[in-house]
């Protein structure tokens, strides 16, 4: 009864449905529909026909293997909107034989959206450092070059390999005399 209240309660969808995937318990939808609707239906009469084998497979998948396995779709979400979800189905095993699973469904929706944001964000931030008239590049925390744009190799005339992979302090580019401030300059940057 104790495990009930910590099922209910979660914000995961969690079923219990037989090998073939009829639900056989849930603890909430989020359709609208209620539990009682659900129970006796399979899987597949909530979620986009373009999603069934993918779910028929990982089914078979835990039936077969005994090991968990999962997969992310598309479906309703909360008051009618589109949703990502991420379900884990786990095989639930008596008597030594898998007769039942367990699926635990995540809504994963906003974790997509901030994903496509940062995938925008760094497709702005490459086009800007690729189409800088300005010589730039960059470096990991150790000082060492990852990437520099075409505009510094046409202004300095060294080639990816002459620069990319190179600690900052041995660039052909630096004259001796202005490295120490631009140690001084690193270490300061370091320290943010």
């Amino acid at each position: 009864e104790k495990y009930r209240s910590i099922v209910d309660s979660s914000n995961n969808v969690i079923i219990r449905a037989d090998c073939k995937g009829v639900i056989n318990y849930i603890n909430h939808t989020v359709t609208g529909l209620s539990k009682e609707e659900v129970i006796d239906k399979t899987l597949y009469d909530y979620i986009d026909s373009k999603y069934h084998n993918l779910v028929r497979e990982t089914l078979e998948k835990v039936v077969n293997t005994g090991k968990p396995s999962s997969y992310e779709l598309q479906g309703i979400g909360p008051r009618g909107t589109t949703a990502w979800y991420h379900s884990t189905i786990s095989p639930i095993i008596y008597d030594g034989k898998i007769n039942a699973v367990t699926i635990v469904t995540e809504d994963i929706t906003n974790q997509k959206k901030a994903d496509e944001i940062i995938k925008e964000s760094e497709v702005k931030y490459r086009t800007l450092f690729e189409t800088s008239p300005e010589g730039l590049l960059t470096m990991n925390l150790k000082g060492f070059v990852t990437r520099a744009n075409s505009a510094f190799f046409k202004l300095s005339g060294y080639s990816k390999k002459e620069i990319i992979g190179k600690h900052f302090t041995r660039l052909p580019v630096l004259r001796k005399r202005d490295l120490p401030r631009y140690i001084k300059l690193f270490a300061s940057l370091l320290k943010k």
